[in-house]
Order: structure tokens, then sequence, then C-alpha cells
């Protein structure tokens, strides 16, 4: 028979869910694509937890399942066109809605993992995040 404390262990250590609500999208355009990364993965943005939302509305909720508990950054963009990439001027200043999770901070290019990391318990975790334009 399990112990209280092996029961509580075996408990603990089950990936949580990670929700994430956008909000200020335009609305009912394109797709939200978005990505939840381990810091390898940020560097590149090619993230092996990434999915593509249709925009209803003007929010959308992403759902990651089955998240080990650890440091990760969420990244989106609003494919208002439909074509798969972030659009940018010629400036290379993102011209569709774009979020980073935590405080991202912007010097020359996208910012570092460490400004958007979040820490995500055992239990999992919300959180809402505003495209910026």
């Amino acid at each position: 028979m399990l112990s209280l404390a092996a029961a509580a262990l075996m408990f603990a250590a089950q990936p949580g869910t990670v929700t994430v609500q956008f909000t200020s999208l335009t609305p009912d355009k394109g797709t939200v694509m978005v990505q939840l990364c381990e810091a390898a993965e940020f560097s590149t943005f090619t993230c092996r937890r990434r999915q593509g939302i249709a925009v209803k509305g003007n929010t959308v909720t992403a759902t990651f399942d089955n998240i080990p508990a650890g440091r990760y950054a969420v990244t989106a963009f609003q494919d208002e066109n439909n074509d798969g990439r972030l659009a940018r001027n010629l400036m290379g200043v993102p011209t569709e809605p774009w979020a980073f999770s935590g405080k991202p901070e912007f010097l020359m290019g996208p910012p570092s993992f460490d400004s958007v990391a979040i820490d995500v318990p055992a239990t999992g975790k919300s959180l809402s995040l505003k495209m910026q334009k």
C-alpha cells in the first residue's frame, strides 16, 4: 500500500497544463501561431510545442498539456495573411501583432530567453498576453 507521502510525490510529478489567453487581436483575421519553448529551442524559434489557432473574435486561448515543471518562454504572432511567417517592414520591425511571455527586452533583434522566461510549476500555469503591434 502506498504511503500518503509517496502518493503525494507521484501526483506532484505529473505534468501540468499551460494555458495562454491572447488578447487585443485583429478580430476574425488569420491565425495565432504560438510556441512554448525551452531554453535550447528559443534561439531558433523552432520549438517542438507549437500550434496554430484560427482567430474568431479578438481573443484566442492556447492550451499545452503534459508540460513538466520548468522554465519556458511563450512566443506568438497573429498571422493575419496566413502565409506562415511574421510579416516585417523593410527595417525588420514586425507589422503583424506579436507577443512574448515575461518582460521582453529588445536591443537589436528578438529578446533573450531569460527576459521572457516564465516558471511553470508541476501544477501548470495560466497567463494572459496582450498582442503588440
